[in-house]
C-alpha cells in the first residue's frame, strides 16, 4: 500500500494478508473466526466508501463468532464533520477518492454491512460508537499540520468502537 517492501517487507507481519479479498488462499484467512479484539488506527479513511464495505465485512470474518458475548473491533482514522469522498494524491502520483465518516456516517457503514444477506442472520447485536475529535494543528509536525496551521483549518479525528455479539 505505501510502497515500502524494501524497507519493512511483508513477513515482518504477524500475518501479511490483504484485506480488500476474501480469497481462502490470503494468509489472512488464517485469522478467520479467531480474533476478539481488532485494533484498527489509521486504516478506514484510505479507502473510497465501496472499499470500506469491503474491509468491514473482512472484519467480521476476522471476528469470532462462537463467543456468545461481544466481540471489538477499534480504533481511529482521519474524521470529517461533514461525511464523504474526498481527493487525495497516493503515492504513485494520482488522484483519488478516499472516504471520511463522521460519527452518522460510520454507523450507516455498519449498519449496511451487517445487514446484507450474509451477515444479517448471524449478527445478533451490533453496537457503534464513535466520536469525532478535534485535533489542534498548531502543536503538530510535519507538513500537513503545517498546512492546517497556516490555512486555520482543524483536523478532525473520528475515533470508534463496533460490538458486535453474533448468535
Amino acid at each position: 500500500m505505501f510502497n515500502d517492501a524494501d524497507k519493512l517487507p511483508k513477513d515482518h507481519f504477524l500475518c501479511p494478508g490483504d484485506l480488500l479479498t476474501n480469497s481462502p488462499e490470503d494468509k489472512l484467512a488464517l485469522l478467520d473466526d479467531k480474533v476478539t479484539i481488532l485494533h484498527m488506527y489509521a486504516v478506514y479513511h484510505l479507502f473510497s466508501l465501496k472499499d470500506q464495505k469491503v474491509v468491514a465485512d473482512r472484519c467480521l470474518r476476522l471476528l469470532r463468532k462462537d463467543t456468545g458475548a461481544p466481540v471489538l473491533l477499534l480504533g481511529g482514522q482521519v474524521g470529517s464533520a461533514k461525511a464523504g469522498p474526498f481527493l487525495r494524491e497516493n503515492v504513485t502520483g494520482n488522484l483519488i477518492y478516499m472516504y471520511r465518516h463522521n460519527e452518522q456516517s460510520w454507523k450507516e457503514l455498519w449498519d449496511t454491512v451487517c445487514g446484507m444477506d450474509e451477515w444479517k442472520s448471524k449478527v445478533k447485536k451490533l453496537e457503534v460508537k464513535s466520536q469525532i475529535l478535534t485535533l489542534q494543528s498548531s502543536g503538530g509536525k510535519g507538513r500537513q499540520a503545517t498546512a492546517n496551521a497556516e490555512s486555520g483549518r482543524q483536523q478532525l479525528r473520528h475515533l470508534f468502537e463496533v460490538w458486535v455479539t453474533f448468535h
